[in-house]
């Protein structure tokens, strides 16, 4: 199905030699731009490598909402949503954070809020992951 498909629409599917990555030049150039942010935003927040998906994921949420010079100095996002980002919600990777407790998950004299670190944002939520 997947290669009738191409051949409609005039693809012409070629495969990379196997174990040779620099065939697909762009993509390796992401990717390795991508992992060397990700590395960066966990060392300057000296956190360990047990956080690197989250990392990971906030490299690439910071990226497509980054402007491109290829693009006509806009963003990964303004192109595909056809809108600018907002980015006026942003904080610094791996600071510290309060978050409240809600009361029905405390008692009258626990603590209403509880410090927690950073580590990603979120589009299905108003609200950082912490």
């Amino acid at each position: 199905m997947f290669e009738r498909f191409l051949k409609k629409s005039g693809i012409i599917h070629q495969k990379t030699i196997p174990y040779s990555s620099e065939q697909n030049g762009s993509s390796e150039r992401m990717n390795k731009m991508i992992v060397e942010k990700a590395r960066c935003l966990l060392y300057d927040a000296h956190l360990d490598k047990k956080f690197w998906a989250e990392t990971t994921n906030t490299a690439v949420y910071l990226r497509i909402r980054s402007i491109a010079s290829g693009l006509n100095d806009k963003t990964p996002f303004e192109i595909w949503m056809d809108k600018k980002p907002n980015i006026k919600y942003l904080r610094i990777f791996g600071s510290n954070v309060m978050i409240h407790i809600p009361k029905e998950k405390r008692t009258k004299w626990n603590r209403n809020s509880k410090k927690l670190i950073l580590v990603d944002y979120t589009d299905t939520a108003k609200g950082y992951i912490v």
